[in-house]
């Protein structure tokens, strides 16, 4: 049992211990460096990506600054032609309320005349906006 100890100490202090198992280069098996080959494309194919993202966030950048209000121009544009078509439709619906006053008495006038009474009762339509009464000068003038 001395003996064996003895020797188990002198192998301890004489012999080595083994060198870490290392990755890239320095690999010894086969495995270790076909994972390196792996690693080192997939390091490449994020590198292809990361290039791509910064052409394309350059390209917006340089859009960007070249034309800072091309997207607003139109916009307004289109506002002020809305705003056009509405004050047209306003300008005819307050031109058209006299017409509208003269077409009601007409139709009130005719069924008097013919003896017929009215579905409606002459007030309850309005004729014009709210608020708009149509006086009986207008409807006499036209």
């Amino acid at each position: 049992m001395r003996k064996s100890l003895v020797l188990l100490l002198l192998l301890l202090l004489f012999c080595s211990p083994p060198g870490p198992a290392l990755a890239g280069p320095y690999a010894t098996e086969v495995t270790q460096i076909l994972n390196h080959v792996q690693l080192v494309l997939a390091y490449a194919v994020q590198a292809n990506q990361l290039a791509t993202q910064i052409k394309l966030l350059t390209d917006a950048v340089k859009n960007t600054v070249n034309n800072p209000h091309q997207v607003f121009w139109n916009i307004q544009a289109d506002l002020n032609a809305l705003a056009g078509v509405v004050q047209g439709g306003r300008s005819l619906a307050y031109s058209l309320i006299p017409v509208t006053a003269a077409t009601r008495q007409l139709v009130i006038t005719t069924a008097t005349s013919l003896g017929r009474k009215l579905p409606w009762t002459p007030r309850s339509v309005p004729c014009g906006p709210p608020g708009y009464r149509a006086n009986n000068s207008t409807v006499r003038s036209l």
